[in-house]
């Protein structure tokens, strides 16, 4: 169903008709030069009378030599022939613009903008049994794909595939201190963010990293959070009595300022959708005392920084 042409399609009039007829009478056996018309199809046609004057109609529909038309196209004007002026198929602007559309069916058409620089398709044009094997290649892909917002359905037996990976860590040594005794943020540094391919995956957050203190006996916690939702990771429904729950914790047993412990934390969570969301690190300390991250206290006597690791592992469910 769509547009119609055909070369060299010409005819004349049979019969006179006004500027309102709609139906055009051909002389006798030129109605075979002009295509066959289906449901919805049709073709475009020029009007042409002995002074030149010209109207473009649209022609629905074709019975043998008679023309069912809709009068006065693209601009032009209706008006009045007579038997013996000529009507012929010319490429007119619209017959491009239509051509522009290309039908799919039952699944709708695939349009360009009158300028042709926007294609447009319709939802569910295009399926597999649509797309031919090997038509779709590396070289014809842009080289980066954006799914931000589109929910992608695995195909079953990617399970336990990795489907990203987002890492980060400092280009330059830095040492942060904090002295808090609740939960707060160590470092905007630290902030990783992820955009999940599948709202089904599963997000592995991994914390490496140095951490040294300057108090015996005191307890530090540490946790991930999800500044995106405002909200921990992974903790709820866990902790006994008051105390404060984290991804780990670690114990200063001297006064030492050299002492310091490596700390790995992980979780695992579902990624539940497609939305990016950002995590970062908390932290507090019993007293409030002073703890040190990416070093040791000893810092300003030459002692090393320590890079730190946070990682973000997508993997397919």
């Amino acid at each position: 169903m769509g547009i119609k042409v055909a070369n060299n399609a010409f005819g004349t009039l049979a019969a006179s008709i006004t500027n309102s007829d709609t139906s055009i009478t051909l002389t006798t056996g030129q109605g075979a030069r002009f295509p066959s018309l289906g449901a919805g199809d049709y073709f475009y046609a020029t009007l042409i009378d002995t002074s030149n004057n010209l109207e473009i109609v649209k022609c629905t529909a074709r019975s043998t030599d008679v023309l069912t038309v809709v009068r006065a196209q693209e601009s032009t004007t209706a008006r009045a022939y007579s038997a013996g002026d000529r009507i012929e198929i010319r490429i007119t602007a619209q017959t491009f613009l239509d051509a522009a559309t290309i039908p799919d069916g039952d699944k709708g058409d695939i349009t360009t903008s009158s300028s042709g620089a926007t294609w447009t398709i319709d939802n569910g044009a295009i399926v597999e049994a649509k797309i031919a094997n090997g038509a779709v290649t590396a070289a014809k892909l842009a080289s980066t794909l954006d799914l931000t917002g589109k929910t992608v359905t695995l195909p079953a037996g990617v399970g336990g595939k990795v489907l990203q990976v987002v890492t980060n860590s400092p280009a330059s040594a830095a040492l942060y201190t904090q002295s808090v005794t609740s939960f707060s943020e160590i470092s905007t540094d630290y902030r990783t963010s992820i955009t999940p391919i599948s709202s089904s995956s599963r997000l592995i957050i991994e914390w490496v990293g140095l951490v040294g203190g300057n108090n015996s006996a005191n307890i530090s916690t540490m946790r991930f959070w999800d500044v995106t939702n405002n909200a921990s990771v992974g903790l709820s429904g866990f902790g006994l009595g008051n105390r404060s729950i984290g991804h780990g914790s670690f114990r200063q047993v001297n006064t030492d300022l050299n002492d310091r412990d490596n700390i790995t934390l992980r979780a695992v969570v579902t990624s539940d959708s497609t939305s990016a969301r950002t995590y970062t690190i908390q932290h507090f300390s019993e007293s409030g005392v002073t703890k040190y991250f990416n070093a040791t206290g000893t810092d300003n006597s030459g002692c090393s920084y320590v890079k730190w690791h946070f990682t973000i592992t997508e993997v397919a469910t």
